[in-house]
Parts: structure tokens; C-alpha cells; sequence
């Protein structure tokens, strides 16, 4: 508990003192990888691959990190499933790496799955 108060505190103290950042009005959500690839100095044919890798890291680490922190395993699985479904939407990243995640997930909980039904 004072774990997460003490990080309920950082998070506040870090929103009060980081200044607003403001931008344009028309913002392509699926220009931002290459941005920030283009920023990074990541050469060209692999720019948006690895800024959508590092945007989806980011997103991915500020939603699911609290659930993996506060519910369950099955909580997080699900949450887990909706970020990356979320991310292949605004095509940040690739489907294959959704795929290969279920698969992955799939092949942990086969054992299970085989108790369930049997």
C-alpha cells in the first residue's frame, strides 16, 4: 500500500511540474511511428517499424502495467488483448506481432484448456 501511494504522489508531482505541451490542430495518429523514428535517427526503411515499436511500448507499459500491478492474471490477459487491438487499429503496430502473442498466450494456457474440457 505505501508503494502505491508513493507512486500515486509521484504521478501528481510529475503532472503538476511538467509543463503543458501544446501542438497543431490536425494530428495524423499513423504519421507519429515515423516521427518518431525520424527523431531517433533510425535509418530509413525500418523508421516507422521501430517508432511504432517504442510508441506501442510506451502505451503498452502505461495501460497494462496497472492492471498486471493491481488485478489478476486473466485481468491483464484481457487488458493485454485490448491494447494490442487498439495499436494493430491506428496501425502502430504490425498484425503478425498480435498473432504471434495469441499464440503464444495460446500454447501457456494449453494445458489448462485441456483440463477445462476434459
Amino acid at each position: 500500500m505505501k508503494k502505491l501511494s508513493f507512486l500515486l504522489f509521484s504521478l501528481f508531482f510529475l503532472s503538476v511540474i511538467i509543463p503543458v505541451a501544446y501542438c497543431d490542430a490536425d494530428i495524423n495518429i499513423m504519421e507519429i511511428p515515423q516521427q518518431v523514428g525520424e527523431s531517433l535517427g533510425i535509418p530509413e526503411p525500418n523508421t516507422a517499424f521501430i517508432g511504432g515499436l517504442f510508441m506501442s511500448c510506451i502505451v503498452f507499459l502505461a495501460l497494462v502495467m496497472p492492471t498486471l500491478l493491481l488485478r489478476n492474471k486473466s485481468v491483464s490477459i484481457i487488458m493485454v488483448f485490448m491494447v494490442l487491438s487498439f495499436l494493430v487499429a491506428i496501425s502502430w503496430l504490425p498484425v503478425w506481432i498480435m498473432l504471434i502473442t495469441v499464440l503464444m498466450v495460446t500454447g501457456l494456457m494449453a494445458s489448462k484448456m485441456k483440463r477445462w474440457f476434459s
